[in-house]
């Protein structure tokens, strides 16, 4: 005898009754599938088909089974988004969907980072140069700019970038962020969800800064061809290669677009900041000068 069946989401085929119940035996019919043979008026649903053996469940076992904990259903967001570092697995379907999550989707963590590493590079730089207004204002000292400006500048630029290091590995070995990535919803952590030690966080920064920057040497574009090379290797790894050689992990949470927006702004006012409080500091040198020179 032959059976036509209808499969889930397939057309119609005809099988012998030995093809259907094998089949069934091997479990790619279930037996509600729509069937017909000659002599039925309409179709109806394959296990009540004469001749058909219906499926039958396995036999109880002896001992009670232990209980599981049922496993939970994944989104069809869920199953798209990124499963690396940067998404925390207590991230849920709606958090990572939509407006909201602006540039959080393919490699968004590149340039939140980018960002927030600005702003923290310009808050360092406005808390050297103040510091070097008061050591200008208590003591009357300043770089040499004019006099000697291989000096000046060469020395002032190793202070700013041991400083942006110890800036950067006190912050995260003290709250595991540091003030441009807690405005991003970044947070940078041990596998295991502890904050890194100084030492670790040191060497993390010390990483990200000569790696990533090229310790902020900018000729001839040497700082924007590390930017470079980072953001490729970010894209093609889902990790910095100083995340990776310190074992630290990075974590994102999703972030508002005004937020974002907010935090581009601040890093570009962060840049160009220190920039008034270095002009403001060479004036204040350049006044006292005069004075002194005038006393004598």
């Amino acid at each position: 005898m032959h059976v036509h069946v209808k499969p889930h989401y397939q057309p119609a085929v005809e099988l012998t009754l030995d093809d259907v119940n094998a089949k069934l035996a091997i479990g790619d019919f279930d037996g509600r599938e729509l069937a017909w043979i000659p002599g039925l008026s309409e179709w109806t649903t394959l296990d009540l088909i004469p001749g058909v053996a219906r499926p039958q469940p396995p036999p109880l076992p002896d001992s009670p089974l232990p209980i599981r904990t049922p496993e939970r259903h994944t989104s069809h967001a869920q199953a798209r988004a990124p499963q690396n570092e940067f998404l925390p697995e207590r991230f849920e379907a709606s958090e990572i969907s939509g407006w909201r999550t602006f540039f959080l989707a393919a490699h968004p963590q590149a340039w939140r980072r980018f960002w927030a590493r600005l702003i923290d590079v310009g808050i360092a730089r406005i808390c050297l140069e103040l510091a070097a207004l008061v050591l200008l204002l208590t003591t009357g000292f300043y770089p040499p700019y004019e006099t000697q400006p291989i000096v000046a500048f060469g020395g002032t630029f190793v202070v700013w970038v041991i400083f942006l290091m110890l800036y950067e590995a006190f912050m995260l070995s003290m709250f595991g962020t540091t003030i441009g990535k807690l405005l991003f919803r970044i947070r940078v952590l041990r596998a295991d969800g502890a904050r890194l030690s100084f030492r670790e966080a040191f060497s993390r920064a010390n990483g990200a800064i000569g790696s990533g920057m090229f310790y902020l040497i900018a000729f001839p574009g040497l700082t924007f061809w590390a930017f470079y090379r980072a953001y490729k290797h970010l894209v093609a790894h889902g990790h910095a290669s100083w995340d990776s050689n310190t074992g630290s992990v990075v974590r994102c949470r999703p972030v508002f677009v005004l937020l974002y927006a907010f935090g581009v702004v601040l890093a570009i006012i962060a840049l160009l900041g220190y920039t008034e409080v270095r002009d403001y500091a060479r004036h204040e040198f350049h006044r006292i000068t005069i004075q002194q020179t005038l006393r004598r």
